[in-house]
């Protein structure tokens, strides 16, 4: 039998912006492997 806990944080200033820079970073390095992998799809595509 599985358990769930909901948990809500509430985190100070300081947290919030560092949540903030880090999820930024994240999202940045995510669509930057993205861009890669949908062009290594493309890029055959294209050449034939």
């Amino acid at each position: 039998m599985l358990k769930v806990v909901k948990v809500r944080l509430y985190p100070t200033k300081e947290q919030k912006q560092a949540l903030e820079k880090a999820f930024g970073s994240v999202r940045w390095l995510w669509n930057y492997y993205l861009d890669i992998i949908i062009l290594c799809f493309l890029i055959p595509t294209v050449l034939t």
